[in-house]
């Protein structure tokens, strides 16, 4: 019998939301939102919203707490009503206390968040950063992860004209291996990029928003230390010779 081919609407199977916490709540809300408009594919949407897929993704999945503006996007490409995004608002707060008194009882400075809107309309991007945006222009995503950090740096490359290693090391005056180069940008690739290679790319591609980068790129580093650090520890237990391994503090991968 031939296999059911999967159209580049409906997407992909997503996984099971378990659990009934506040996170999970706003992630089943988003997941029926998204199929009462017929399961577009989260690329689809990412055209719509301006976020990346992996980003729109992750927020309907229930694992990590996305930000209220990743929230908004996808629940209005997806046909919400005014009334339905104020709902959406409040279970976005639920979910963010949520991860907040976790953290707390973890013993976790709170990350910092941007305030929930009061108005019904989507934030101006424009003034979420130091810098204005350009038309179009791919930015890295706040409080993401390896995954979209590595999409967005080759978007970003992608929006420059898809400029080859030669032509980065020229505009940026860093110089890489091609071969390097050329792995970190190749297409489906999930590792996280080098400072110097993202330095170099953006140099290249989008030189006005260098800070906003590196910024971007510490962050995300900082959450891979974290959770190498965790698996390390958790790795090593406690010996007769004393060494009981250090634990770093748990990883909070809420996207803010």
């Amino acid at each position: 019998m031939p296999q059911r081919k999967r159209s580049a609407f409906t997407g992909r199977p997503e996984r099971p939301i378990t659990g009934d916490d506040p996170l999970a709540i706003l992630a089943r809300s988003l997941r029926r939102l998204r199929m009462r408009v017929g399961r577009p594919a989260y690329r689809t949407l990412a055209e719509q919203t301006h976020y990346s897929a992996p980003t729109l993704a992750e927020a309907a999945a229930g694992r990590v707490r996305p930000t209220w503006e990743v929230t908004e996007a996808l629940a209005r490409a997806c046909g919400a009503t005014e009334l339905e995004l104020t709902e959406f608002r409040q279970l976005w707060a639920e979910a963010d206390r949520a991860v907040a008194a976790l953290r707390a009882r973890r013993g976790l400075a709170p990350r910092p968040v941007r305030a929930t809107p009061t108005a019904g309309s989507l934030p101006d991007r424009g003034k979420e950063t130091r810098r204005p945006t350009r038309p179009g222009e791919p930015r890295p995503v706040v409080g993401g992860d390896a995954v979209q950090f590595a999409w967005a740096l080759r978007a970003v490359r992608a929006w420059a004209g898809q400029p080859g290693a030669k032509e980065i090391a020229r505009r940026s005056g860093i110089r890489t291996a091609p071969s390097t180069m050329y792995d970190a940008l190749r297409a489906g690739n999930s590792r996280f990029p080098s400072l110097e290679v993202t330095q170099a790319v953006v140099l290249a591609c989008a030189p006005h928003a260098v800070d906003e980068w590196v910024d971007a790129w510490r962050a995300v580093q900082m959450i891979e230390f974290e959770s190498k650090e965790q698996a390390a520890a958790r790795s090593y237990p406690a010996t007769s010779s004393g060494y009981h391994g250090q634990a770093s503090l748990p990883v909070d991968a809420s996207g803010s």
